[in-house]
């Protein structure tokens, strides 16, 4: 979640619990953040950074 959406599960109010809820109807972890995103109307990294410009920049 945090590599796709730049969010943690505590930032997201959710919990271990809710993502093991979700992993009982035998989707991925990927699945979950696809879902989570998409009931929230979230941006993805890519959305919000499609060159990749933050990941190159030099950092000190």
């Amino acid at each position: 979640m945090l590599d796709e959406l730049c969010i943690s599960l505590s930032d997201a109010g959710a919990d271990r619990a809710d993502v093991l809820r979700y992993w009982k109807f035998d989707e991925s972890p990927a699945d979950f953040v696809d879902w989570f995103g998409e009931k929230y109307d979230l941006i993805t990294r890519e959305q919000w950074d499609p060159f990749g410009i933050v990941s190159r920049a030099i950092r000190p």
